[in-house]
């Protein structure tokens, strides 16, 4: 795997540590190193994160395409 991906990511979430974004993007960087624990922790916290901001969101769409990337990484980890 890409460890200067893996440190941009950190680096990413340190910065902005609300931004569901990085957690997802997180999350699949660890789907596809086959961490699942790691995977299923990003997830949920992206999960956690869009789902609040799409409460108090205009128009949610951002918001409504990270859940659904976060459940689907949810959902391959589960098969």
């Amino acid at each position: 795997m890409n460890e200067t991906r893996l440190l941009y990511l950190n680096r990413a979430i340190e910065g902005s540590p609300n931004a569901a974004v990085n957690f997802v993007l997180r999350g699949e960087y660890w789907l596809e190193a086959g961490d699942w624990e790691q995977a299923t922790q990003d997830f949920e916290q992206a999960l956690e994160l869009a789902q609040s901001a799409l409460v108090t969101s205009e128009w949610g769409y951002l918001e409504q395409a990270l859940v659904d990337r976060a459940e689907h990484g949810l959902r391959l980890i589960t098969f």
